[in-house]
């Protein structure tokens, strides 16, 4: 499944396990792979990257316009002594082009693609479910600042969702971080995070789920277009849905297989290069 992730007409696209990544022009076509590497901080460690599984975002500083690219690499075996480590890579940086290692967080991230938004040059990362914190509920966020290039205080989730929470991811939507809530076989609620030093989130959409279709609760928000209808991406079964929440209806549009991977376009499609894929 490939993991990918966009800032206007550039595309980050990692396959696998995430260490052969590739930034893709989609106005010019044109095509830049990124060093497979550890960096020079972290080769000393001598691991096998083998045994890793990396989680790539890609995202834009407001006030310098640079593009950075945080990769988060992680034992891909349960129980490991070693932490995880934190690399970060900047787009036509002065210099060596080379990934740069940093301090990781103080927590272990979930490198899962839907547990990962990037918001306003900040990527956040729920907590790893084996994280053991009873002072945040129902998860911890972990927040990456890529002007600082430092971790931020853990975000509380908000405290209205109960202790059985089913099913956590995060998304990007028109500029706000949202906290998505599927509650198997009912519904999808959609919080949005609106003051993040007083950890204040507000719920602005509460889609309900069609109880005949079993795997639904896997359902993962893409866009909020203008007339509040809600693009929705059915990982399990491939499929692109469109909610109505005025009407609590529902229209599939496509049809993509299972296990592809999907990401969201904010550029101009006009500009899109005739040959590029």
């Amino acid at each position: 499944m490939a993991d990918i992730s966009t800032q206007r007409n550039l595309t980050c696209i990692a396959k696998g396990t995430s260490k052969s990544c590739q930034l893709l022009n989609l106005v010019t076509g044109d095509r830049f792979s990124l060093p497979e590497g550890l960096s020079q901080e972290h080769t000393p460690r001598k691991l096998n990257f083998m045994n890793y599984r990396a989680s790539v975002a890609f995202g834009q500083v407001a006030s310098t316009g640079e593009f950075k690219l945080l990769r988060v690499i992680d034992n891909a075996f349960f129980g490991s002594r070693y932490m995880q480590l934190c690399e970060v890579f900047t787009l036509g940086g002065s210099g060596d082009a080379r990934w740069r290692g940093k301090k990781a967080a103080q927590d272990r991230v979930d490198v899962s693609p839907m547990s990962r938004a990037v918001v306003d040059g900040v990527v956040y990362f729920l907590l790893d479910e084996y994280v053991s914190n009873q002072d945040v509920r129902p998860k911890g966020i972990a927040s990456f600042d890529l002007l600082t290039e430092e971790w931020r205080s853990i975000l509380r989730g908000p405290v209205s969702i109960p202790a059985y929470y089913s099913n956590l991811s995060l998304a990007a939507l028109n500029g706000s971080l949202v906290l998505v809530h599927c509650m198997l076989h009912v519904s999808m609620d959609l919080w949005l995070l609106v003051d993040f030093k007083k950890s204040l989130w507000v719920k602005k959409h509460a889609v309900e789920i069609n109880l005949s279709v079993r795997d639904e609760f896997l359902a993962h928000p893409l866009v909020i277009l203008k007339n509040g209808s809600i693009v929705t991406y059915i990982g399990s079964r491939g499929l692109l849905r469109i909610y109505n929440p005025r009407t609590n209806t529902y229209t599939d549009v496509a049809e993509m297989g299972s296990r592809v991977g999907i990401g969201l376009y904010t550029g101009n499609l006009l500009s899109i290069a005739n040959d590029a894929t």
